[in-house]
């Protein structure tokens, strides 16, 4: 769990998957960069580097914490300055147990609870997420549908997290992988 946290506390810090496409028609630039950064690559490191690559994006320095390493870059897309982030790392799951968990995160420097509603319809949820208070969503992939989380923790997931704000919002893509002996 400690890794889970440094995973997520490094990204605040740091301030083609044909399955999960959405129809781009009228999407947020906010949603837009989410679906190219993080959803398309599948939240894989490697493939977020090509994609903030592709985008102009602006490095800074790798962290490293514990288990875990993570990147930042900084990219302007329709207007709204947002930074996206990727980190790599494994985090306990009991007695000589361990389970790798990747995300990729973006952060936008504007407010962006009015576009929220994308990303609920993309984890494959019914309702809106609350525009006041942090949501988050765990779900597994069946045949290329986003499905509620239902099994076994210990079961390989996603977890999607949107963090909404005034002036910052944030929404994190994590694949916990399945518990390894």
């Amino acid at each position: 769990m400690r890794s889970v946290q440094v995973l997520f506390c490094l990204s605040c810090l740091l301030v083609p998957f044909g399955a999960w496409a959405a129809d781009d028609v009228d999407v947020s630039p906010f949603f837009g960069t989410f679906k190219t950064m993080c959803a398309d690559t599948r939240a894989d490191p490697d493939a977020v580097v090509k994609a903030v690559s592709g985008a102009g994006g602006l490095a800074s320095a790798p962290v490293k914490v514990d288990n875990t390493i993570a990147k930042e870059w900084r990219i302007s897309i329709g207007g709204r300055v947002m930074l996206v982030s990727s980190s790599a790392g494994k985090s306990p799951a009991g007695a000589h147990r361990e389970r790798q968990i990747i995300d990729c995160e973006i952060t936008s420097l504007n407010d962006e609870r009015a576009n929220l509603a994308d990303f609920a319809k993309w984890a494959g949820v019914g309702s809106e997420p609350d525009t006041s208070s942090a949501t988050s969503y765990a779900f597994q992939e069946r045949e290329g549908a986003h499905l509620a989380n239902t099994g076994n923790d210990s079961d390989e997931h996603w977890v999607l997290a949107i963090h909404p704000g005034e002036r910052v919002t944030t929404v994190q893509l994590m694949h916990v992988m399945a518990v390894a002996p």
